[in-house]
């Protein structure tokens, strides 16, 4: 057979006839199971020998390298090969020895710099090209808004309990953070909230792997007490029965449609709560109500809180409170005895004159316009109106009915910085009559605190007078840090002694060098603080030349469905959709937003972040004008909500100039790109132009040689294009108002 074999035409017609009869036969699955793993076996057995099996991959090499010419071929067995990849990855151990491998892999080649700075450029212009592609595609930028806006801090860390953005936390499990090196006891320590998912914000997990405890963690002693529900029941001047100390503050509504506000300064007066209780009748049912008035002193005319109280449940929360700690420790009891009247031993609680008669002149209406003809606002405004804000201590159509009494007449008020306790000894419902028991080696100021109990899951701190409570608070230690560092650094007042402060010819020289106002620059409402904004706007305005544009946005919470969703979940814990945001009604879309005011604007604040991005994109509605700088200013104004005014520099502007006939034209035709005006309906024409439109108000009302004006100028004449307001002559008052009104 051999030697007929050597014949070449014999040879190639007989493995024709073995192939056919081989295929034949493979048509058997039997045959073909059992023959293929011969072939396997003996396959094996000859890889054993190191030369046959190097020649083997070899061959395979080649005749792949071949195949894989064909683009199609290429094709397919990439997709076969990311198949069964991913297959394979779904075995853990098989993953985690892989990622090790090439972690080895990649560690070695890091090692020539060659390759690590190759590494790097590919890198830089990976992400260049990401970045540019995404910044020059306008639809993909509106649409990455619409999605990012839809997004607000819900979202809560497993370490300090604040609320955050998506884009602040990631996500681990115990292995992903023990494989980092850390151990079990100490991740179960730090990880307060116990979860099979782990989130962690970007501050905690910066310490966190560093292998440190976040200060703001909550298992440092900043997690509150959960809430027993004597306590949960308790109305604002019922807390204020059962607590020690009284924030005298003047919370005034500051008109139609706007929200509250905080006149004059923080008085914590101190009080014995057993005195308090004894004012409540000695019998009583569980529905019994009584009538009554919190005064600052019993001769003022207005009470500073007047509210219907129920007996029973002021009884049952101080019976509570008495037993826990902190009240022991301040020797708080409630005797058996009912006090009949007041010790006069102590001084009389000074208040200014003008506290006394604040109440007296809130509801006179001096600020009200009486014009009906001129107040022209009667839709239902895009902010809650008064009796939906956040807190309300004013007392209105007040009548001699009821029981009066002035627990802190007589007492002397104590500064919150020296009062250790007052936070807790002040709002009994928020921290449960407990003190909180901060770790001795965690260095926490109260700024950190504050932050902390403002940013938590657990919304009990965003009560308005809580919030009031906190940043005069702050407020004052801030003022006097920096008075003492005021002292030490200017030049006038190195060595100051008590002699030269009662000197009046001394502080008036600090005066009239300004040195008496440098503390109060960080205080947004000082003139010290505006005069540091306007060197600084100044500076802008010399460097960039005068600014192009000027941006007003403003908040409309009421409107905001994404706003509306997220209060939901954040309060109620509970997920709607932006319809069912929409169909709320108005009543209960201002209670959510008065519930939590600090998540509406931190919304508003990642609105506008996002909002920029899209300004400064190269597609943006700036196309051709790249944005080159802003000054950006926040407010609060009367209403209450933020307010934002910014100045905007586009680069390749044109400039103006009035003796120009070209520049004139060249900035009208800027204008009219930028902004556009169109007699045609589109399916936007009626929500923006209710946007656009201007109501008469006591705002805009201006007396002009014995005329009213609208000191806007509004209505405006009709032009056919765009002209420059200094072409326009002056108006006459007296014509406007003749014609207007």
């Amino acid at each position: 057979m051999r030697e007929r074999r050597a014949n070449d035409e014999f040879r190639l017609l007989d493995n024709r006839r073995r192939a056919k009869s081989q295929k034949i036969a493979r048509q058997n699955n039997e045959f073909k199971n059992q023959e293929n793993e011969k072939r396997a076996e003996a396959l094996k057995i000859s890889r054993q020998n190191d030369e046959f099996k190097a020649h083997e991959n070899k061959r395979r090499a080649e005749v792949l390298k071949i195949e894989r010419q064909n683009d199609e071929f290429r094709t397919e067995e990439n997709k076969r090969r990311a198949e069964a990849h991913k297959i394979e990855r779904q075995d853990d151990e098989f993953k985690r020895e892989e990622n090790k491998r090439r972690a080895e892999a990649l560690k070695t080649a890091r090692q020539d710099n060659e390759f690590k700075e190759e590494e790097k450029r590919k890198n830089a212009l990976r992400m260049y090209n990401s970045r540019d592609k995404y910044k020059n595609n306008f639809d993909a930028m509106k649409s990455n808004y619409e999605s990012n806006i839809k997004e607000g801090p819900t979202h809560i860390c497993s370490c300090c309990g604040g609320l955050w953005f998506a884009y602040s936390i990631r996500e681990y499990t115990i292995e992903m953070l023990a494989n980092k090196g850390l151990k079990t006891e100490f991740i179960n320590t730090v990880c307060y909230l116990k979860h099979a998912i782990i989130k962690l914000c970007a501050t905690c997990r910066k310490d966190i792997m560093s292998n440190k405890i976040p200060n703001i963690a909550l298992s440092n002693g900043l997690a509150f007490y959960e809430i027993p529900d004597c306590l949960k029941i308790l109305t604002e001047l019922e807390e204020r029965l059962i607590s020690p100390r009284i924030p005298f503050m003047v919370i005034r509504t500051l008109g139609f449609s706007k929200q509250f506000g905080l006149k004059g300064n923080l008085v914590n007066v101190p009080m014995n709560v057993d005195t308090n209780v004894s004012i409540l009748p000695r019998s009583f049912s569980d529905t019994y109500t009584i009538q009554l008035k919190l005064m600052r002193q019993m001769k003022n005319k207005n009470a500073f809180m007047y509210e219907t109280i129920r007996p029973k449940v002021v009884h049952t929360a101080v019976k509570y409170l008495v037993q826990q700690e902190l009240y022991k420790d301040e020797g708080i009891v409630i005797s058996n005895d009912w006090m009949k009247e007041y010790p006069n031993e102590k001084e009389n609680f000074i208040v200014k004159n003008e506290d006394k008669k604040i109440n007296e002149t809130e509801n006179t209406g001096e600020d009200s316009d009486h014009d009906d003809n001129w107040n022209e606002s009667d839709d239902k405004p895009i902010n809650p109106v008064v009796t939906e804000t956040l807190l309300n201590d004013e007392t209105e159509d007040q009548t001699d009915t009821g029981i009066k009494f002035a627990p802190g007449e007589n007492n002397r008020p104590i500064s919150v910085l020296m009062d250790l306790k007052v936070d807790e000894l002040t709002f009994p419902k928020i921290y449960c009559g407990k003190q909180r028991k901060i770790k001795e080696n965690v260095k926490l100021t109260y700024a950190k605190i504050a932050k902390s109990e403002l940013r938590m899951f657990d919304r009990r701190c965003g009560r308005v007078s809580k919030l009031f409570f906190t940043y005069k608070k702050l407020q004052t230690r801030k003022f006097v840090d920096a008075i003492s560092i005021n002292l030490r650094k200017t030049k006038n007042t190195k060595n100051v002694t008590v002699n030269q402060m009662l000197n009046r010819d001394y502080v008036n020289g600090l005066v009239h060098n300004d040195d008496a106002f440098t503390f109060l620059r960080f205080d947004r409402s000082s003139p010290a603080f505006w005069e540091l904004k306007k060197k600084e706007l100044m500076a802008m305005n010399r460097q960039l030349e005068c600014a192009t544009i000027f941006l007003t946005l403003s908040a409309a919470e009421t409107q905001w469905s994404e706003l509306l969703v997220i209060l939901t979940k954040v309060l109620e814990n509970k997920v709607i959709t932006l319809e069912e945001a929409q169909n709320l009604s108005y009543e209960k879309t201002c209670e959510l937003i008065r519930q939590d005011s600090v998540t509406c604007v931190r919304y508003f604040e990642h609105k506008l972040k996002c909002l920029w991005e899209i300004l400064s994109a190269p597609c943006g509605p700036f196309q051709g004008y790249e944005l080159v700088d802003k000054y950006v200013r926040t407010e609060f104004q009367v209403r209450g909500s933020p307010h934002v005014h910014a100045l905007l520099w586009l680069k390749n502007a044109p400039k103006y100039d009035k003796n120009n006939p070209e520049s004139i034209e060249r900035c009208v035709e800027f204008i009219d790109k930028l902004i556009s005006v169109s007699s045609q309906l589109t399916e936007f024409s009626e929500e923006l132009i209710s946007l656009q439109r201007h109501k008469h108000s006591h705002t805009c009302k201006q007396h002009v040689n014995g005329c009213i004006i609208c000191r806007f100028g509004i209505p405006y004449f009709p032009i056919s294009k765009t002209i420059p307001s200094q072409c326009f002559p002056q108006r006459d008052p007296a014509v406007t108002s003749r014609k207007l009104w």
